[in-house]
């Protein structure tokens, strides 16, 4: 099921090593099932408003992606 691993360029403490993020000139990634979900999820909500509002959805655009550590606790 993981086709490529994600590089992890911040937030990186305890992340192991894998050979996969030798491409991108890394040493640490890993593969976030869970997060890619989240945004698949976020896609296809954003792709139903545009359809509810009448908007074409081919020609919707993602203009910015922000990804913020989470708050300790």
């Amino acid at each position: 099921e993981h086709k490529q691993a994600i590089p992890f360029r911040r937030f990186n403490g305890g992340i192991g090593r894998t050979a996969q993020a030798k491409p991108f000139g890394m040493t640490m990634a890993r593969w976030p099932a869970k997060s890619c979900e989240f945004v698949l999820d976020l896609l296809k909500n954003a792709e139903s408003n545009a359809e509810v509002k009448g908007l074409e959805q081919d020609a919707l655009v993602i203009k910015h992606i922000q990804v913020n550590q989470a708050p300790r606790q």
